[in-house]
């Protein structure tokens, strides 16, 4: 968790900027939760 608070802000400009962009909630959360996993699957990897 430390890499992404307070180190990971790209993490969360990058959620941010799904949500400021998307116009429907959800292809936001589809998209916000493939995000997640795939973000989850490469620190498994890692």
């Amino acid at each position: 968790f430390d890499h992404i608070l307070p180190k990971g802000m790209d993490h969360i400009l990058f959620v941010l900027g799904l949500f400021f962009l998307s116009t429907y909630l959800r292809p936001l959360l589809w998209q916000i939760t493939a995000f997640t996993l795939a973000h989850t699957v490469t620190l498994a990897l890692g």
